[in-house]
C-alpha cells in the first residue's frame, strides 16, 4: 500500500525554528505515515542538533542524515530512493502550512496519475522571439489552469509538491550534474527531470493559506543564489546539457510549450479572471454552510460582509465575534457583535476570520478550535483573496 511521506531539509541557522512547521505538519486534516526531516553530517557536527524532537517522533517524525550536502536538493533526492513506491510531498523549513495542505494533495492523486501536483505554481512564458522569458518574468502564482495537467507549469516548492512515485528517469540522481549545473536551483532541476520524463504538473485547487517565516526572508536560496539571473543561468546549463529531448529532433524548449505558448507581455489579460474565479471559490466555501459569523468587527471584517451579503440571505448572518468586546463596537450593519468564548456554535456554522495578518488568523483558528469547533468551519483568507474582496468591496 503506498504511503505519505513529508520530505525537507535544513540547516544549522534555521534549525530552531523547525518546530513550528513541524507543529504545522502533525496537525494536518490528513496524517502522512512519515515526517522526514534531512540534514548534512557536515553541518552538525556529531549528529547533534540544538533542538529536542522527541515530541514529534509520536507522529511518524525522524532525522535522517545524509553524507555531504546537496544544499536544498536533499528534499527529494534521498527520499525519492528510500520511498520509491510511496508518494512524496516535499515542503520548504521557512513555511508553517495550511492545515489542509496534503489533504489537498491527496485528494487529486487519483485524479491526475502520473502528474506532480503543486499548490503553488508559476507558468513558464515567452519572449515575442519565442525563446524562454526570465524567471523574473514568469506568470507568478498562476492559477489560470487550476486542475489542467501542463508542461509549462512549473511547480514552486515552497507551496508544497507532490510527486508520485516511478515517475523520473534515474538521471533525477544525478548528483555530479546537480552540483556542477543547478547546486542551488532545486526546483529548477526538477523541473528539466519532469520535462525529460514527460510528466507534467498540475495546480491543484487550495486556498493557500501558508504563513511564511519572515525572519527567514532574505535569506533563503532564491535571494542569495538565486535573484539577479541566478535561476536563468542554471536553466541554461541544463537546456543547453539536455538539449535534445529523449534524443530526438524535439527540443526540450519545444516540449515545455507543447500545451501553447503563452508571452511574457499578455498574461495581465487574465489576471482579472483569475482574481475573480478565486473570489468565486471563496464564496463557494463559506456558503456551503447554512450560518455564517464573522470573527472580527473592524475595516476587514466589515469588507467581507459586504461581500458576502450580495450572495446570500441576511438570516445566514449569526454574528460577529470578537475575543474583547469593550474594545469594539456593539453591531455591524444592525448584526451583533458578542465574545467569541460566549457564542453558541453549531456544525451548520461557518467561521469567516476577518483579520488582515495571517499570523493573527493562526492564533485565531487555533483558540477556535479549543473551544470545539473543527478545521472545516474555519474559513481564512490569504492575502491575494483579501486583496480581491477589498476591490470587490469598494465596487
Amino acid at each position: 500500500m503506498k504511503q505519505v511521506i513529508v520530505s525537507f531539509t535544513s540547516y544549522p541557522a534555521r534549525i530552531s525554528g523547525i518546530t513550528r512547521v513541524l507543529d504545522s505538519l502533525v496537525s494536518q486534516t490528513c496524517k502522512p505515515y512519515k515526517i522526514i526531516l534531512y540534514l548534512s553530517e557536515e553541518q552538525f557536527e556529531g549528529r547533534k542538533v540544538p533542538v529536542d524532537f522527541s515530541f514529534y517522533s509520536a507522529s511518524g517524525f525522524e532525522i535522517h542524515w545524509c553524507q555531504g550536502d546537496m544544499k536544498s536538493h536533499k528534499k527529494y533526492l534521498y527520499a525519492l530512493q528510500e520511498y520509491p513506491d510511496d508518494y512524496v510531498i516535499t515542503v520548504d523549513d521557512d513555511f508553517y502550512y495550511d492545515c489542509f495542505m496534503i489533504e489537498d494533495f491527496v485528494r487529486n492523486i487519483d485524479r491526475f496519475p502520473g502528474c506532480v501536483l503543486s499548490r503553488r505554481s508559476h507558468l513558464i512564458t515567452s519572449d515575442r522571439e519565442g525563446n524562454i522569458a526570465s524567471y523574473q518574468k514568469w506568470w507568478d502564482k498562476c492559477l489560470h489552469y487550476v486542475d489542467v495537467p501542463r508542461m509549462d507549469l512549473f511547480a514552486v516548492g515552497c507551496g508544497g509538491v507532490l510527486y508520485p512515485p516511478h515517475i523520473f528517469k534515474p538521471e533525477v540522481f544525478h548528483s555530479e550534474y546537480i552540483t556542477r549545473y543547478c547546486p542551488y536551483a532545486d526546483d529548477i532541476w526538477l523541473k528539466i527531470m519532469e520535462v525529460l520524463s514527460d510528466v507534467p504538473v498540475v495546480q491543484v485547487k487550495t486556498r493557500y493559506c501558508d504563513i511564511a517565516n519572515q525572519e527567514y526572508a532574505q535569506d533563503g536560496l532564491c535571494q542569495n543564489a538565486n535573484g539577479n539571473g541566478g535561476n536563468d543561468g542554471q536553466l541554461r546549463n541544463l537546456l543547453r546539457i539536455y538539449s535534445h529531448y529523449q534524443g530526438k529532433a524535439q527540443s526540450l524548449k519545444e516540449k515545455i510549450f507543447s500545451d501553447g505558448m503563452i508571452f511574457e507581455d499578455e498574461t495581465g489579460k487574465w489576471e482579472d479572471e483569475d482574481d475573480q474565479n478565486s473570489l468565486k471559490s471563496w464564496i463557494e466555501d463559506v456558503m456551503q454552510f447554512p450560518g455564517i459569523i464573522i470573527y472580527g468587527a473592524g475595516c476587514v471584517a466589515g469588507r467581507m460582509y459586504k461581500v458576502l451579503k450580495r450572495h446570500c440571505e441576511p438570516e445566514r448572518f449569526k454574528a460577529f465575534v470578537v475575543e474583547n468586546i469593550c474594545q469594539n463596537v456593539d453591531e455591524v450593519d444592525g448584526i451583533k457583535v458578542y465574545p467569541y468564548r460566549e457564542t453558541e456554535y453549531e456544525d451548520t456554522v461557518c467561521v469567516v476570520i476577518g483579520l488582515a495578518d495571517q499570523e493573527e488568523q493562526l492564533r485565531v483558528g487555533q483558540k477556535l478550535l479549543e473551544i470545539g469547533l473543527k478545521n472545516r468551519q474555519i474559513i481564512c483568507t490569504n492575502a491575494r483573496i483579501q486583496r480581491v474582496i477589498r476591490n470587490a468591496a469598494d465596487m
